[in-house]
């Protein structure tokens, strides 16, 4: 008996050779009547003994398995990736793979994808909000207000003071009449200069408060008394952006243009200029923010876009993993790369670059490599389905 048997499959073995022995007593001593009964409890006997036997043998063999395996399980591995088993985890060139043999590829529905290396010039994935202009267009009626009425003062002061210049000339042919004309004259002017000092108080104020919370090159727009680009945006013919970059990102120095779109349709996207930093910050994001002015073309205040700005202007070499390849799990992207006609490794997607219809990524996958681009969450289901039964088996 085996010395590594566990000690209950030892004492259950000893039990049923005594038994046998028994019976063997028994059947040569009891007369023929009972022999029948003797046969039948013999082979019940030899059948528990194969039973336990068997199960010994079964979780042996397991512990071999994670031990290295035994010599016939050894031997299957050292034969080539096409010979192993039709299904399972096994490790090939280092990786760790998923088996499927063909007919379980076709009922899984499995298809790949063949990348072709790209250049691509990495993004900035962002937010943008079309912004509502009314604000900015309230503080501009109040300047133009305080502007108008400085107009009528200043005028107002004008004339008030070439009436006290008169008075003051004939205030020496005129003795004490002209002279109390001349001190009303004076009052006057002091009335109308006090007046205009009030007005252009309210215009540096509406000025200062607009560019806290606009920017100067907004204010300037808004507050100029013929601005091109500002009445582009009154006619609508163009619309005020908001992008928000993540927290901890800053827009690249030269970037005159981003891209926005509505609900990540990059191939719709329309180009955006570059107007200037915004003062303020999305109270949720927290990131920085610019302001950009696109055309119009269907975008409405309140939209909510997705934004892509140049992280660099060198391009880079690299591949582009479909969305459909990414399996979402563990808190982590991951993509089935196949490795022959029956393995696939699971490798981790990078997705802080995002581009048109993926993700591009330098390093994960390379080119000419296929990834699962149907099929892959079966994939991982079978991966781990594998993983599961071996932890069971020890």
């Amino acid at each position: 008996m085996r010395r590594n048997a566990p000690r209950a499959l030892r004492v259950s073995l000893w039990l049923t050779a005594i038994a046998v022995g028994a019976a063997a007593l028994t059947y040569a001593f009891i007369p023929g009547a009972y022999e029948n009964a003797v046969s039948e409890r013999f082979a019940q006997l030899r059948d528990q003994a194969t039973t336990m036997i068997a199960a010994r043998d079964d979780k042996a063999g397991s512990r071999n398995a994670a031990d290295g395996g035994t010599d016939t399980q050894q031997a299957a591995r050292s034969e080539g990736p096409e010979d192993g088993p039709a299904s399972g985890v096994q490790v090939v060139a280092g990786e760790t793979t998923v088996a499927l043999d063909a007919e379980a590829q076709r009922r899984a529905g499995l298809r790949t994808e063949a990348l072709s290396g790209v250049t691509f010039t990495p993004e900035i994935a962002a937010l943008g909000r079309v912004v509502d202009l009314q604000p900015l267009l309230a503080q501009r009626a109040r300047f133009s207000s305080a502007r108008a009425q400085a107009a009528v003062v200043r005028a107002t002061l004008d004339a008030a003071k070439a009436d006290y210049d008169r008075l003051a000339g004939l205030s020496r042919e005129e003795g004490d009449i002209a002279r109390k004309r001349l001190l009303q004259a004076d009052a006057d002017v002091k009335r109308a200069e006090a007046e205009l000092g009030r007005y252009d108080a309210e215009m540096r104020s509406v000025r200062d408060e607009t560019r806290q919370q606009w920017g100067p090159v907004l204010a300037s727009w808004a507050l100029a008394g013929s601005s091109p680009e500002f009445e582009r945006l009154l006619a609508h013919e163009d619309v005020l952006l908001l992008v928000t970059l993540p927290p901890g990102t800053s827009l690249p120095a030269g970037v005159a243009t981003v891209l926005a779109a509505k609900g990540g349709e990059r191939d719709r996207a329309v180009e955006a200029a570059y107007i200037s930093p915004a003062p303020t910050t999305d109270p949720v994001v927290q990131g920085e923010t610019h302001f950009f002015r696109a055309k119009a073309e269907g975008l409405r205040a309140g939209m909510r876009l997705d934004v892509w700005a140049k992280q660099s202007q060198t391009p880079e070499s690299g591949v582009i993993v479909p969305q459909d390849a990414v399996v979402w799990a563990l808190g982590q992207a991951w993509a089935y790369v196949q490795i022959d006609k029956r393995h696939f490794a699971r490798r981790p997607i990078p997705t802080d670059t995002q581009a048109p219809g993926g993700w591009f990524v330098t390093d994960a996958v390379k080119d000419g490599e296929s990834v699962v681009v149907a099929g892959a969450q079966i994939l991982y289901a079978e991966e781990f389905r594998w993983q599961i039964r071996n932890e069971d088996d020890n």
